[in-house]
């Protein structure tokens, strides 16, 4: 059956309660169960077994019945209803004048080519002294 967005496909939980570990092996590597077949396989079986539904829901949104029966699915196929956040990315910051690495790199150069040259610095050092 295809799956057309905005439909739901209803499933129920039902509970079988006392089945054997070979059984249950069988049932863990097949997770299908058809009824009543596999049903017969257990010693509680008989015909008219009445069983409990727990839940009804929709197995692609995971809605229960009682809440979105008339409602459209909201499940879409790459589920990107379960992800949470933002559909879009923020905007990237744009740093203030001056603070590029281009411009930091240009104004380091620059203050490495005006340097005191070492007899300049002494000369200041003299003066200060005096």
């Amino acid at each position: 059956m295809p799956q057309r967005p905005g439909r739901h496909i209803w499933g129920i939980a039902i509970t079988i309660e006392n089945i054997p570990p070979a059984l249950m092996r069988g049932y863990a590597s097949n997770p299908f169960l058809t009824l009543p077949d596999d049903l017969r396989e257990l010693e509680d079986f008989e015909d008219g077994l009445v069983l409990e539904i727990l839940d009804r829901l929709c197995v692609r949104c995971r809605k229960s019945y009682d809440d979105v029966a008339y409602a459209p699915c909201l499940a879409v196929k790459d589920n990107a209803h379960l992800r949470g956040g933002t559909k879009n990315r923020a905007p990237r910051l744009v740093p203030g004048p001056g603070q590029r690495a281009d411009e930091v790199l240009a104004r380091q150069a620059r203050s490495v080519a005006h340097r005191e040259s070492s007899a300049l610095i002494q000369a200041s050092r003299l003066s200060g002294l005096a």
